[in-house]
């Protein structure tokens, strides 16, 4: 198996666990304040600084699946519109 092969297996598992960290974080926040409680500030920063980590893998992973999928011939037109949603809800 080459290396685009094997990170491009990993997407699916990284695509969905950011999602939830950063669903998690804006909660945690959102307690956090107000409840005043500082703990749960200082935890929704954290949660949302390893979302944003598993985001870039996830991107990382997502760019070596689409180099596997050109390689195999795979139509290309739903993985730009795949590129442009995950894009579109990174940013937001």
């Amino acid at each position: 198996m080459e290396l685009s092969q094997y990170f491009a297996t990993w997407n699916p598992v990284f695509v969905h666990f950011p999602i939830g960290l950063l669903f998690v974080a804006v909660a945690l926040d959102f307690y956090g304040y107000f409840r005043k409680d500082e703990r749960a500030l200082w935890a929704g920063n954290a949660v949302l600084i390893f979302g944003t980590v598993g985001i870039l893998f996830t991107f990382i992973t997502g760019n070596f699946a689409e180099i596997w999928a050109a390689r195999s011939l795979i139509p290309q037109d739903p993985l730009k519109r795949h590129e442009a949603f995950a894009t579109i809800c990174s940013w937001a």
